[in-house]
């Protein structure tokens, strides 16, 4: 992770500021843009590539630790019967840079490891623009070059049926359903629930906000899924060297809510 936020503060152009042509309404620099962008109905967009490095460098350490602990709230018999079968199939939904994804591969390596077991492992992250993909491409080289995956673009509220024939071991979804309205959530539900083999896990992460919680909740209900919630409110876990921290802000303590349950 150290080489990764690295190389992207390395990276970072401040000076593209003065000529970028889609500047967030009274923002004066990239990292105004960037925060700003939340607040006052503005825009929310990622086509910028400076915007893109910031949120890297900002929040994929902590979020890739909040899938990771959501992942070590797998029912071991689950993880079990995955490392039986030598092999598991993961769905990211909305995956964006991968944090998700990463902080899922982190945990079933540390089991690989001290089970003395290979796992093999396929990943399909969708996502509705390809801005990101030069992002998770690198990231998985980086970290999991040994994993198998590919990405398939497309709007997750028209549907996720470009996979509809595929059936899925796990599936994440992250910051996604805060998006979404309540109708687009309980339509997620029922396509996930479709390519979510009987015993196999659904995972979402999202801000720990009432109606993000009541929409989840009903998710879950909808597709009959017996599962747990926990609060993720520690510190991730990452330091970050000073003068990265001074610049760019990051996100250092976690704070989501986080469901696991399993399609009985």
């Amino acid at each position: 992770m150290d080489d990764l936020i690295t190389d992207y503060y390395d990276n970072l152009n401040p000076g593209a500021f003065s000529d970028c042509e889609c500047q967030t309404p009274r923002s004066q620099s990239c990292l105004d843009c960037f925060q700003s962008q939340f607040f006052y109905g503005n825009e929310i967009s990622y086509a910028c590539e400076e915007k893109r490095k910031l949120y890297v460098l900002r929040y994929f350490p902590v979020h890739c630790k909040e899938n990771y602990h959501g992942a070590k709230n797998i029912p071991y018999d689950v993880v079990d019967k995955w490392f039986g079968y030598g092999y598991v199939k993961i769905l990211s939904v909305g995956g964006g840079p991968g944090s998700d994804i990463c902080g899922v591969l982190e945990y079933l390596e540390e089991e690989a490891l001290s089970r003395q077991l290979d796992l093999s492992v396929d990943v399909v992250r969708l996502d509705i623009e390809d801005q990101w993909d030069e992002v998770f491409d690198d990231v998985m080289e980086r970290f999991f070059p040994w994993v198998n995956y590919r990405t398939v673009h497309l709007n997750v509220s028209d549907g996720i049926d470009l996979i509809s024939d595929e059936n899925f071991d796990l599936v994440t979804i992250s910051y996604l359903i805060s998006e979404l309205s309540k109708e687009a959530c309980i339509n997620l539900a029922d396509e996930v629930g479709s390519v979510l083999v009987d015993g196999g896990v659904l995972i979402i992460n999202d801000r720990p906000e009432g109606v993000v919680e009541k929409n989840i909740r009903s998710m879950f209900d909808r597709i009959e899924l017996s599962y747990e919630e926990s609060s993720m409110c520690d510190w991730a876990g990452y330091s970050y060297p000073n003068d990265v921290a001074e610049a760019v802000g990051p996100k250092f303590n976690m704070n989501s809510i986080m469901f696991v349950g399993v399609k009985l």
